[in-house]
Parts: C-alpha cells; structure tokens; sequence
C-alpha cells in the first residue's frame, strides 16, 4: 500500500504541471500502465513486488519534469492573432455605433448609443463559451442537438399549416416570420451545420448510403420552410444557399481526402447530385428565382419606388452613389444632389417620369396611399431631408445590409478596401486553422464552421456592389442584428473550440473513430 500511495504522488506530481485537466485521466492511465510493465519486468528477474514497483517509478524520472515536457504536448492551444481579428471588429463596430448613433452630451447618451450594441456583447460572450466548451458538447449530445432541430422543423412546418388553415392562404404573420427566420437561421445554420459534420463522419463508413441521408434531412429542413406561410421562400434564399453549399463542401472535401467508403468518385457523384436536387427542388415553381435573379443583374427593369422596401432600387442607388466614390474621404454631393438622391428624381426625373410605380398598393396610382403619384412620394420623403446628408439618402439599415458599401462612400475607397481587407482575414484566417487540425473529426466540424462565414462574407460583398439577391447575407461581427451575430459566434467559436482541443481528443476519437466503424458495420 505505502508503494500503491508512491505512485499516486508520483501521478499527482505529474498532473499540476500539466493545464489541461481534460487530459489528466488520460495521461495518468498511460503512465500508470508503463510504470506497471516495468515492474513486470522487475518481477521476472526475481524482485519482490515492493522492490520491482519502486524500482519502476524511480525509472520514471522526476514527476515534475514528466509533467512539464507533457504539458508542452497536451497543452490547449489559443489562436491569439485570430482573437485579435474578432476583437478588432468588434471595437470599429462599437465606435461607429458610438459616432453614428446620434449626438451625445453626457454618459446617458453615450449610454443610450451602445444600447445597440448589446448584440456584440452577447456575441462575445457566446463565442468565448464555444471556444472553451463547444467541441466536447457537441461530440457528447450531437444526437440532442439532431432531436432539437428536428422538433423545431415539426413545430415551423404545423404552425404554418394551421396559419393557412386560419388566417387563410395569402395572409402573413410577422411574428410568426421573425420566429422561424431567426429560428432558422440559429438552429439550422449555427448549429444544424457543425452538428451535421458529425452526423456525416461518424456515418462515412457507409459512403454514398451517408451522403444520401444527409440529403434527404436537408430535403426535409426544406419542405418544413415550404409548408410555412410564415417563412416567405424568396426571404430565405441565401441562408438555404449557404446551407447546402456548406454541407456540399463538407461531403467533397472528405471524398476528396478519401474518408468515405467505397469509390471517391462515386461519393463525389453522389454530393455534387444531392446539391442539384436540393437546389432544384427549393428553385421550383412559386420560389420566385428567376425573378430574384434578374431583380439581382438588371434591377433597372424592376425599380418601382426609393422606399427600403425596394431592393431593384437599391441596388440601382448603390451602383450610382458607388461610382461617384471618391479615394479618400466621403463622397462630394451637394445639397441639390442630395436632394435629387433622396427623393429619387435622379432616376425617375422631375416627375416621375421614368418607371414608377406605386408599389405599396401594385398599381400605378391609388388615392388611399401617400405613393399614389411621384409627386406625393417626393413631398413624403422632403419632410425627412430638411438637412440632407449621406446617412439619409441610404436604403434603411444600411449600417447593417450595406456596411461594406457605407465604408467606401463614407470613408473612401482606400480606407474601405483597408476595413474590407480585415473582414475577409477572419474567415481566412478560420479556414487555415481548419486545415492545420489534426484529427479528422475536428477538422470536418472546424470545415463547416469556417466554410459557412466564408459564403457569407463572399456573398455580402458582392451584394454590396449593387448586386443584392433577395434578403442580405452576414458579414461577420459586423453586419448588426441578433440572429447575424449569434450564427457568426456559434461558427467561430466551434472552429476556435476545435482548434484549442485538438491535441487533447486525439486518442479519445482514435476510440470513438473505432466505435463507429464497428458499429457501421
């Protein structure tokens, strides 16, 4: 027993210098197996077992400096650089906030600006959250997280239905929208992804016969949007787009890599035609696609009026106010220009000549509205331009939808492509991490995490040109609102999780990648 307590204070020794305590079970059964085969040794030369398991330790070497040199292996790593990016953003996101939030003379207003900011604080802490326990949450109740989304599907595609069987077929409810686009895009793009990167891994023996049930799950995220009336289809293009080019990416990457079983060509095959039906089936009829895409390449066709309701619009705005942007410093227009901009007579003339219509009522005049002519728009939007500025003239929201566009009109073109060249670093810098992890399982979660704000910062960017395809893309820790900034927290901090457990969980999932194949089998 008194050499039984040696090895525990040995072990014990060992364990403070390592940081990590995720490991300390896993080191200490490893050492306490080589000190119990050098005393096996011992014994088969003849010592006594007191004899041949001192003998062992002492082998061994100093507990401490064992303990230092495997602290140096198993040490769980922090990405500061990146951290450093994310910090960044955050801090130019709450000084605009503060300098664009109106004028304030004392720390209540002051206050007062930061009120919108509570976003990013929220942000942040989630993030933090997801670095420190997101990858061994997700690996322990990934099957949890699959029954949630699952329950909410069932819940958005009856509350839909029974609206239709209410309210009628054409009627909208805005609560029920807000309710299943933020739910949406929380449940099925922060989570569903990274949880459908585990569910496909730890299926990958099963190749093609994987890719397909990943398929048919995302076919039936798809239909519980369709069978809503609350959850407009055109609104919920680019996140869906987002969704099945991420899980995409996913499935090449790994038949590429060799992971699935069977042919990599076939699992390829498999993949790319999964996309095709899913893209195809969401395209259907009733989806408005062609119409959004054509709104998106030649809005001129579609303007109908400058309210923020009209994307053709504003897409046309952009491009001209775009153009006119100047390398330093914010775009020159005088008051008449601003004038001419805010009211919208630079595209459709003094008197509204060029295309308007009415588009609140869908006819070209109606007595009951205040854009039943050109001319009563403009005496509406005067009443807003009494001082006439560039914040003014922008389509609604824009420090959110147009921030990149904001930069260069605001700031210059140089400045903007400074700020656009940080926010295009941190998904850059979310994919090399990725491609540096060691353990399968951890570099497929950290892929799909890294690869959904990549598609995400491309598509905002380009819709900042002019280019805008239905409902805005987020670019992250930037683009405000709540659902925007939890799904930009929730793939960051997955990737970030991954990344500082990866050395820690390599043995642990050599176990689990055993398992798995055996049970596949």
């Amino acid at each position: 027993w008194v050499l039984r307590d040696k090895m525990d204070l040995f072990l014990e020794t060992v364990d403070e210098q390592i940081a990590c305590r995720l490991c300390h079970a896993e080191i200490n059964e490893e050492l306490r197996g080589h000190i119990e085969d050098k005393a096996e040794d011992y014994r088969g030369y003849g010592l006594s077992e007191e004899e041949a398991l001192g003998r062992a330790i002492r082998d061994m070497g100093e507990p401490d400096v064992i303990g230092m040199e495997l602290n140096r292996q198993h040490r769980i790593r922090t990405p500061w650089p990146l951290l450093g990016i994310i910090g960044l953003l955050l801090v130019i996101e709450l000084g605009e906030l503060v300098a664009f939030g109106g004028s304030w003379n004392s720390l209540s207003d002051l206050a007062y600006s930061l009120s919108d900011g509570t976003c990013y604080i929220w942000g942040l802490g989630l993030l933090l959250m997801m670095m420190y326990q997101g990858y061994p949450f997700l690996l322990k109740h990934a099957g949890a997280v699959v029954k949630t989304i699952g329950i909410f599907c069932g819940v958005l595609a009856a509350g839909g239905f029974c609206q239709r069987l209410l309210a009628g077929y054409g009627s909208e409810n805005m609560t029920l929208y807000r309710l299943y686009s933020s739910g949406f895009q929380v449940l099925i793009l922060g989570l569903g992804v990274p949880v459908s990167a585990v569910w496909l891994y730890r299926r990958r023996a099963g190749g093609c016969r994987a890719i397909a049930l990943l398929t048919l799950a995302q076919a039936f995220y798809l239909a519980a949007l369709r069978l809503s009336r609350g959850f407009r289809p055109g609104g919920s293009w680019i996140p869906v787009l987002c969704l099945l080019l991420t899980c995409l990416g996913i499935e090449l990457y790994m038949a590429v890599k060799g992971w699935f079983g069977g042919s990599a060509g076939k699992a390829i095959a498999a993949a790319i035609f999964g996309f095709a039906v899913l893209l195809t089936l969401w395209a259907a009829p009733g989806s408005q696609a062609r119409e959004l895409w054509n709104r998106c390449i030649h809005p001129e066709a579609y303007a109908a009026n400058s309210t923020a309701w009209d994307d053709s619009y504003n897409n046309m705005l952009i491009r001209e106010l775009l153009s006119r942007a100047e390398n330093f410093g914010e775009v020159q227009l005088s008051r008449e220009e601003l004038l001419n901009y805010g009211t919208g007579e630079w595209y459709y003339g003094k008197n509204g000549a060029g295309h308007w219509k009415d588009q609140r009522i869908g006819e070209t005049s109606g007595e009951d509205s205040p854009f039943s002519s050109f001319a009563a728009y403009r005496e509406y939007r005067l009443q807003f331009l009494e001082h006439p500025t560039l914040e003014k003239i922008l389509p609604d929201k824009y420090q959110s939808n147009y921030r990149a566009a904001w930069w260069v009109l605001h700031y210059g073109r140089i400045p903007a492509a400074a700020l656009m060249l940080l926010s295009v670093s941190l998904p850059a810098a979310l994919l090399f991490l990725t491609f540096r992890i060691r353990n399968r399982l951890g570099r497929t979660i950290a892929l799909s995490g890294s690869l959904l704000l990549t598609l995400e910062t491309v598509i905002y960017l380009i819709e900042n040109r002019g280019y805008q395809f239905c409902h805005f893309s987020n670019l992250p820790f930037l683009a405000e609102g709540w659902s925007s900034i939890t799904i930009t927290a929730l793939a960051a901090g997955m990737v970030l999780s991954v990344w500082r457990y990866d050395r820690v969980v390599t043995e642990k999932e050599k176990n689990k990648k055993k398992e798995c194949e055996t049970v596949v089998s």
